[in-house]
This record gives C-alpha cells, structure tokens and sequence, in this order.
C-alpha cells in the first residue's frame, strides 16, 4: 500500500477529482458533507471529541476542515504512505500531526476516529490488525466513525474503475463492513448510506436524509462505539 500510494502524495487531490468527475462534484463537496454528517451525530449524542485519530489520512487534505467544524484540540493522523506523510506534515494545520502508524503506539488517547475509503485498500487479512490498532487508539467509549465506498452501487463501481489507485481495490459490502467492526470489538450504534444523487440531479439531494436507510447509496457509513473487551 505505501509503495502504491507514495506516488500520488503530492497529486492525490487531482486523480480523486478526476474519478469523481461523473459525479459532478469533487473530493471536497463529499468531505464535507461527511463532516456535517459526523457533526449532526455527535450533536445528537451529546458528544464533543476534543482529539481525534484519521486513520489513512493521506496527504493530510481533510485535517483543516476536521479540525475547523469539530473544534478539535488535535488531530492524530496516520499512513502508510510515507511520502503522503511528508505532504501532510508540510501543509500541516494547527493542532494536526502525522506519522505512519508503526511510529505512533495506540495509547487510548482519541475521543473520535475517523477513517473513509481506506479499508478496501488493506488486504482482508490484515483489515483485524487494523482495526484493532483504532480500537486501541480511542479513550473507553470513543467513536468510530467507519466510511467506506459500498459497492451495490453502480455509481460507486463507475467511479472506482476509474481512479487509478483503486484498480486492486478489494471492496467492503455495508454487511461485511459492519462485521467486521463488531468482531473488532465495537459497539455498532448504527449504519447510514450517503450520495444518492449526482450533480445533475441536486434538486432531490434535499431527500437523501430520509434515504439513509436505504442500502444503495454511494458510501455508507458504520458507526461504533469502543467497548471493554
């Protein structure tokens, strides 16, 4: 994955974009949208995270609009990527630092993690190790806001034939998604899906809300609580 990823550190931005273009949209319209949804939840949960872990943080993009709508302290960011990794410190907002994940010990220090669009990068076989380093990461009762692509949409299969880093990519079902966040020992509180609609269709995007349930949108999302094991 690092050695995959490390050539797109400083264009990243750019190949997401260009997969995304059928869409209408950019990387940016998405990740913020999953921002107010993260927002609304923990709004609704009485919850305000003041550190949090971005698991897979790339090249750092997010950590400034993470930052910003949280009011976070700090952010912790890891990748594999080492070039990402030096991007991101490069551009690093206030608050934010990033290491690959073997030079950050998990030490229950994350009230909140985050992580979109990684895990069907990471083999199956070492997607356990992987979460069981978030679960180690987050404070008892922390969060796990878990997004990934869901591949019963024919939109998101589109795109991902697209994008040049997602060729080898070994998709997660929303079932097999939740699956694997229970076996890892969270709690799961819910999954919602997200991105119904294209650009050209942005009238109805005011009713995707009330879709959430409804297992076709573009990414989903499980959410999970850490627990005692």
């Amino acid at each position: 994955m690092s050695s995959q990823f490390d050539q797109y550190a400083k264009n990243y931005n750019d190949v997401v974009d260009s997969a995304l273009s059928a869409t209408g949209e950019g990387k940016d319209y998405f990740a913020q949208a999953r921002v107010r949804w993260i927002t609304k939840q923990l709004s609704r949960l009485g919850i305000t995270p003041k550190v949090l872990l971005d698991y897979g943080c790339g090249n750092g993009s997010n950590a400034g609009l993470l930052i910003s709508a949280l009011s976070l302290r700090s952010l912790i960011g890891v990748d594999v990527s080492e070039k990402s990794i030096e991007e991101a410190r490069r551009t690093a907002p206030a608050g934010a630092v990033f290491s690959a994940p073997s030079a950050h010990v998990p030490c229950e220090e994350a009230d909140l993690a985050y992580c979109c669009g990684v895990f069907h990068h990471i083999v199956p076989d070492q997607r356990p190790a992987a979460l069981d380093y978030i679960f180690r990461s987050l404070k008892a009762d922390g969060m796990f806001t878990f997004f990934e692509h869901n591949p019963w949409n024919p939109g998101t299969r589109h795109v991902m034939a697209n994008c040049e880093f997602d060729q080898d990519a070994i998709t997660i079902s929303p079932t097999e998604g939740t699956r694997l966040l229970r076996a890892a020992g969270f709690e799961i509180l819910g999954r919602e899906f997200l991105f119904f609609f294209p650009r050209q269709l942005g009238m109805l995007r005011r009713f995707e809300p009330a879709l959430a349930k409804v297992p076709l949108g573009g990414q989903y999302v499980v959410v999970g609580r850490k627990r005692r094991r």
